[in-house]
């Protein structure tokens, strides 16, 4: 399973009710779509953090790493080197 894939899983069972949304991209804002909130934004951090094996900083925790699937993959990715 890609990262976007695994990611995009984590999304629709915890936020979605576990209906995936043919029109919601891996692209889309979060906080656009309100597809999660603040608080969900936190449960998201630990999934990324549990799930491979890396710490975030509080400085990273911004729009630019953490507003939509591709966004969270690619950050994921440039951590992980």
């Amino acid at each position: 399973m890609s990262m976007e894939s695994a990611i995009r899983q984590f999304i629709v069972e915890n936020f979605l009710a576990g209906k995936d949304d043919p029109n919601f991209k891996n692209s889309d804002s979060f906080m656009e779509t309100r597809v999660i909130d603040s608080t969900g934004i936190m449960e998201l951090l630990e999934f990324v953090e549990s799930e491979w094996g890396i710490g975030v900083q509080d400085s990273e925790l911004t729009p630019d790493n953490f507003d939509s699937i591709a966004k969270v993959a690619g950050f994921v990715q440039g951590k992980l080197g």
